[in-house]
């Protein structure tokens, strides 16, 4: 059975799969978008699995990296830091002075799982679509 395949830690308490990677919390939403793409095919489950695997090496495995180098979350987050005191400075220090929130605080949920948790799957995929195109994760900023 496939329950015999899973290690349980007895120190950790956590049940480990085989693969010794354990999903984090919120990977579904980078393969629902891609499940709804995939749903008219005959190998739909597949097609979704391979794809998925493939973006998510090339563009989204760097959105869990803490480390500066350019396109991971810390990067990406001082861009849209960035970007927003210079493109809208009086909103974004209406809210970090005046209300208190820092603009990140809202945005950084989004940018960790490409948008997938706040747009709709036909917006995900135009987005994720602009990212392929120009290779680039920057693209997730200038929605």
């Amino acid at each position: 059975t496939l329950n015999t395949a899973v290690y349980h830690d007895p120190a950790t308490e956590c049940d480990i799969p085989p693969s010794q990677v354990v999903p984090f919390h919120g990977q579904s939403m980078f393969c629902a978008p891609l499940c709804f793409l995939c749903a008219s095919s005959n190998q739909g489950a597949c097609d979704a699995y391979f794809l998925f695997r493939k973006l998510f090496v090339k563009y989204f495995a760097s959105l869990h990296i803490i480390s500066s180098a350019p396109n991971t979350i810390l990067y990406l987050c001082k861009c849209f830091e960035s970007l927003c005191a210079y493109l809208y400075p009086s909103l974004f220090f209406h809210c970090a002075q005046h209300i208190g929130i820092q603009p990140l605080s809202i945005v950084f949920p989004w940018l960790f799982t490409a948008f997938s948790s706040y747009l709709s799957n036909h917006q995900v995929l135009l987005l994720w679509d602009r990212i392929i195109a120009y290779g680039d994760e920057k693209g997730l900023l200038l929605l």
